[in-house]
């Protein structure tokens, strides 16, 4: 029974060896492809199937798998499985070996974003629904690996979605497992070894140990080393437009699980690095990118816990450069840009609900960025500009994903040329609160100069300057807070320096300004507080250059100029007031400041030079009724100085201080004053010091001055006249003043002028230079504009106060060049005013030429002098040979010598002019007579005859009135007018004129009448020739010339008459005159005819009368009278009787004159007879004529 036994186990043992090693395998291969294919979309063949009954083993050899166009899905060379079945009498399984050589997979991402893998399975015809059932309890059975391992393998993977296809490969996979059980683990560790070469020649290699299984608890390695990221580039390089030309990456980690205690899950001693990084856009051969390394160092992650702690992360040698296009395009935005695509990346329909989750907790705690370079072209403005960041060095330490505490930072940089900054501080961002200190120097301003002009040139209508130059340096400390919704800014001790700056005119070249620093100091700004304190604002070494063109126009004028642009209806809003600043300046300063001036609107161009500026103000406040204090000087064309100091109140405003002006040079205005005029300031210096207060007010002046002025050593000359002297002043003195303004006045206590000249001259065109000092300028039209009334400027001076003043008078459009001068010019005058009604008085002395003197006294109303005018303006001992001249012109003589006097009185009451003028010349000498086409010739020497007396005195009293409100009144025209109607008074009727200065009747003095036929002197006519006489005692000078008349007619018949009363007087024997009438009676005269003429005249004489005449009386009386004339008429008398009485009238006056009166008989001159025609009157007048004797004319 035994063998029996024996025999079927051993029958059965060969049929089980016979059946594993030849049947099964025989049946399985091809079943097994059989149901490959039947259950997939595939092509499969094996090439080896066995089964080692005795081992329990199973080996396939060369399966291969392909799709149905027989492209390759997988295979191997090689799976090998060994199982111990013995293992299952104790209820577990243990695999010895399962091994998998050289498995080679084809993963395929197809057009239509399909897997070729995900495929294979062909849909299953019978659907059978599944019974779910709750398992409450899940069994693990125990397993028991001795060895799994994969050898050789690879993955090939294409992708096809791609415009090019993308191809990557996993080779030389490798994959074990040892020791592994799932019952007994701890006394084995499992140990698990996956890695993998990558087609880019990179390394993966992770290493596990299973530390328990129930739960589930493991620990190992990660390690992936140096794989080029070109290969992660390609994959992505249809939707990029980069391309990684270069760089590899790696990193290294420790890795634990416990499914037990998931918070102990962990990765740490995590190293990542990226070197030799290089990306350049794509079909360039330009680098854009340039890293050497990037890495991250001993870092720590808790994903359950959500923390990760890294020790240090940073970044080395990075080079980057980015360029904007001339449209303003970055380019690494477009290089960034993916292209678009097909893949819908976001599923719209699905709406995620967001949770709140706890936030990792991430630490690092170094990080360092370093030798880090930028090079940053923008080609957007013209010219282009290129920052480039020579080294960038950032460190930060203890950095927070929370932010709640603050990390400490660093940063340094090198940018362009010389820029250098550093920053440092710390910084927590969950709540911002960041302090920073920050220092950056030397920051090329000019460098952005194209940004600068971009701008102003879209904003301005013109924009013409150039910044050539200026570098900024900057030091804070700053501290910015988060409270709520809002940021509150610290900044302290905060400087600033604009340094090195010029600044040109773009279209001319020229400079315009320079500076060598502007720096502000100590600031500090709170925006919670909102205050705002600056210790210092210093301007220093400035110059500016201002040209003022030919065409008027400023060359600073017109560097900008604004757009017009039309302005917009903003409907209203109410805004909400806000809280104003606090704004404190400590002091503020303009230190050694520059300014040349360069008018080229001249005809010779002209430099000014305003140098040694400095100006600080202190205390600057914003704040309402606080006050600021300040003080200037400036040198004025290296010799002037001005000085200011003072205090100033803004709101409201209130300002007082002092200002002084030293000895400014006048000279620099004679530039300007030659532009319209021919004076020429060749030397004087102006000063002035004054205090001055300022308060806007309704009641008071605003604006108040008191101080002095000064002029010194003022030259000032006529280049018109060879550059003739004009005036000079050695000082002048306004000491106090007071200027009041709003309203407006001025006082002024004292004016001392000491040692003026003035030098006036008429040339040989009759032309004053005075009169010609202003050039011809083609005047334009002005349009009158109305304007406002104005009150008039009040202005009183005290004192004026005149020292040694002189002045010199030249004529030259005289037939002889006239030339006086008056000094030692001495006096005052009170009280000058523009006011109506106040009243000036003038006190003033000189001296005129050697011995003359001249005095002005009186009194003016200022404001308007024909108002009130009364003035003395005294002139004495002038000598008369200098005028020499006027006379010549006037007169037509010389004067050798002689002396003039004058007293001239001017009264003006309400523009009525009563002048009294008071004319004495002493012991006058004329020279010789001048011949001219411009000559006048007026009997000079006989009016000086007229008018001179014994003691060689001339004294005319010339009173002159008129009305100067008339607008035609010259008083110097009626001062000729005057003395040229004297004149010719005194040719045309001297006795009037002499008369009329004696208070004597003139036209009675021009002749003595006698009665007709006789030559006595009657008593009037006596008493004429003793006026006569005593006028000629006091005009040495003159004679007196009687003309011998007689009347051919009265004197004729009075001569007859006499010779018939003598005739009858004979006849009648009676010799008593007195009886003569009585004598000629009828009878008588009867005789006397008959004795005469022998006619019947006498018959036909009474036959008339008889008609005539009735009555015998009358008759008689008629015919008496008749005989008379009949008997007078018929007297013979010649002509020489006539000129014999004629004669003898002109010896009686003469005889009269020398023998009674004493006149020298040579100054009697008796004219030739003369005859008169039928006086008017009852007597014959022998004129009488003044002459003056040749050798005083």
């Amino acid at each position: 029974m035994l063998k029996k036994i024996s025999k079927y186990i051993f029958y059965s043992f060969v049929a089980y060896l016979l059946i594993g090693f030849f049947i099964l395998p025989f049946f399985l291969k091809p079943q097994l492809v059989t149901i490959i294919q039947n259950q997939t979309k595939t092509k499969a063949s094996i090439a080896a199937l066995s089964f080692n009954p005795l081992l329990f083993s199973v080996k396939i050899s060369g399966l291969k798998l392909t799709d149905l166009q027989n492209k390759a899905l997988f295979s191997f060379d090689l799976l090998r499985i060994n199982v111990n079945p013995s293992s299952l009498l104790y209820g577990a399984l243990k695999i010895k070996e399962f091994s998998l050589i050289a498995p080679r997979v084809s993963v395929v991402y197809n057009k239509d974003k399909s897997i070729n893998l995900l495929n294979l399975l062909k849909p299953q015809k019978n659907k059978h629904q599944e019974n779910k059932t709750k398992i409450s309890n899940t069994f693990l059975p125990r397993i028991i690996i001795e060895s799994i391992k994969l050898e050789n393998g690879k993955i090939n993977y294409t992708d096809y979605t791609r415009k090019q296809i993308f191809q990557f490969s996993l080779e030389n996979i490798g994959f074990s497992l040892k020791d592994f059980d799932t019952k007994n683990i701890t006394q084995e560790n499992a140990e698990v070894h996956l890695y993998s070469k990558l087609g880019d020649g990179g390394f993966v290699d992770v290493k596990s140990k299973i530390l328990n299984v129930r739960p589930f608890k493991t620990e190992g390695t990660l390690s992936f080393a140096a794989s080029k990221l070109y290969t992660e580039w390609k994959y992505m390089q249809d939707v990029l437009k980069l391309e990684v030309a270069d760089g590899k990456i790696s990193f290294y980690t420790k890795y634990a699980f416990n499914l037990g205690d998931l918070n102990a899950t962990k990765i740490e001693d995590l190293n990542l690095s990226v070197k030799n990084l290089r990306i350049k856009p794509k079909a360039k051969d330009h680098d854009i990118l340039n890293l050497k390394n990037l890495y991250v160092q001993n870092a720590m992650i808790l994903p359950m816990q959500q923390k990760v702690n890294i020790k240090k992360a940073g970044v080395y040698g990075l080079r980057l450069k980015a360029q904007r296009s001339a449209d303003g395009v970055l380019d690494w935005l477009e290089y960034l840009k993916t292209e678009t695509t097909d893949v819908n990346t976001t599923d719209k329909s699905v709406v995620r609900k967001s949770k709140l989750v706890k936030p990792w907790d991430v630490r690092l705690n170094s990080l360092a960025l370093e030798k880090i370079s930028l090079l940053f072209r923008d080609k957007a403005v013209e010219p282009n500009v290129a920052t480039k960041v020579n080294e960038l060095n950032v460190y930060a330490h203890d950095i927070t994903l929370a932010g709640k505490k603050p990390f400490t930072y660093q940063i340094e940089a090198d940018i362009n040329k010389n820029t250098l900054c550093d920053i440092n501080g710390t910084l927590a961002h969950k709540s911002i609160a960041l302090m920073s200190n920050i220092e950056c120097q030397d920051i090329d301003i000019a460098h952005y100069r194209p940004y600068i002009d971009q701008a102003a040139h879209a904003s301005l209508k013109k924009y013409d300057i150039a910044l050539d130059r200026a570098f900024l340096d900057f030091k804070a400390a700053l501290r910015v807070d988060e409270n709520n919704t809002s940021m509150a800014l610290l900044v302290n001790d905060a400087n600033v320096s604009l340094k090195k700056l010029l600044v040109r005119k773009k279209s001319t070249n020229e400079q315009l300004l320079r500076w060598r620093d502007f720096t502000i100091k100590g600031v500090q700004l709170s925006t919670a507080k909102k205050e705002l304190f600056i210790a210092d604002v210093a301007l220093n070494k400035m110059l500016a250059n201002i040209v003022r063109q030919n065409s008027g126009i400023l060359n600073v004028a017109d560097i900008v100029a604004v757009k017009n642009s039309k302005k917009k209806k903003r409907a209203d809003k109410q805004v909400k007031p806000t809280e104003a600043y606090s704004v404190k300046v400590a002091q503020i300063e303009l230190n050694d400041a520059q300014i040349k001036f360069l008018d080229k609107n001249l005809t010779q161009a002209q430099k000014h030079t305003l140098d040694k500026i400095n100006i600080q103000v202190n205390d600057f406040d914003i704040k309402k009724r606080s006050w600021l204090h300040y003080k200037a000087s400036i040198r004025v064309n290296k010799s002037g100085i001005l000085r200011a100091n003072g205090k100033l109140r803004h709101t409201p405003l209130k300002q007082s201080g002092e200002i002084s002006v030293q000895n400014i040079a006048l000279k620099a205005l004679t530039p300007y004053l030659q532009e319209r005029s021919y004076i020429s300031i060749d030397d004087g210096r102006f000063s002035f010091k004054v205090k001055e207060s300022y308060l806007p007010s309704k009641h008071y002046p605003d604006l108040r001055m008191h101080g002095s002025v000064a002029l010194d050593s003022l030259f000032v000359t006529n280049t018109k006249d060879a550059n003739s002297s004009l005036f000079s002043l050695n000082e002048l003195r306004v000491k106090p003043f007071t200027l009041e303004l709003f309203p407006n006045r001025l006082y002024v206590d004292s004016v001392d002028i000491d040692s003026f000249y003035v030098s006036a001259k008429i040339d040989e065109n009759k032309s004053l230079n005075f009169a010609q000092l202003m050039k011809e300028k083609k005047s334009k039209p002005v349009q009158q504009q109305s304007q406002k009334k104005q009150e008039p400027f009040a202005v009183k001076i005290a004192k004026v106060n005149v020292k040694n003043g002189s002045a010199e008078f030249r004529d030259f459009s005289l037939p002889i060049k006239f030339k006086t001068n008056i000094h030692d010019l001495n006096g005052a005058l009170y009280a000058l005013s523009n006011s109506p009604g106040d009243t000036t008085y003038v006190n003033m002395s000189g001296e005129v030429d050697k011995y003359g003197s001249t005095k002005l006294k009186g009194s003016v109303d200022s404001f308007n002098p024909k108002e009130f005018t009364d003035m003395q303006f005294d002139f004495k001992n002038l000598d008369l040979h200098s005028m020499s001249g006027y006379s010549a012109s006037f007169a037509g003589y010389e004067i050798d010598s002689g002396k003039l006097y004058l007293n001239l009185g001017y009264n003006i009451l309400h523009a009525k002019l009563h002048a009294t003028n008071n004319i004495m010349i002493k012991k006058i000498k004329l020279g010789r007579e001048l011949e001219g086409e411009n000559i006048n010739h007026l009997p000079l020497g006989f009016v000086i005859g007229l008018l001179e007396d014994n003691e060689g005195i001339i004294d005319i009293d010339m009173p002159i009135e008129g009305d100067v409100d008339k607008p035609d009144f010259k008083y110097g025209a009626l001062v000729f007018k005057t003395l040229g109607n004297l004149i010719a008074k005194a040719v045309t009727s001297p006795f009037r004129f002499l008369g009329s200065m004696m208070g004597l009747d003139g036209e009675d003095l021009e002749f003595i009448a006698f009665e007709f036929g006789k030559s006595d002197i009657t008593p009037p006519q006596r008493e004429k020739l003793d006026k006569i006489a005593k006028l000629m005692q006091k005009r040495p000078k003159i004679a007196l010339k009687i003309d011998a008349v007689y009347d051919d007619k009265n004197d004729l018949k009075a001569l007859k008459l006499e010779k018939l009363v003598a005739m009858v007087m004979k006849q009648s024997g009676d010799e008593n005159v007195k009886n003569a009438k009585n004598s000629l009676n009828i009878d008588v005269l009867e005789n006397v005819y008959a004795q005469l003429r022998n006619d019947d005249r006498l018959d036909a004489l009474k036959t008339k009368l008889h008609k005539e005449y009735e009555k015998k009386d009358a008759f008689n009386r008629a015919y008496q009278n008749a005989l008379i004339e009949l008997c007078t008429e018929i007297q013979p008398v010649e002509k020489k009787a006539l000129e014999a009485l004629a004669k003898e009238r002109a010896n009686k006056i003469e005889a009269y004159l020398v023998e009674e009166k004493s006149l020298a008989a040579k100054r009697i001159v008796i004219a030739n007879t003369i005859k008169q025609n039928d006086a008017d009157d009852a007597t014959v007048h022998s004129g009488l004529t003044i002459t003056v004797s040749d050798s005083d004319k």
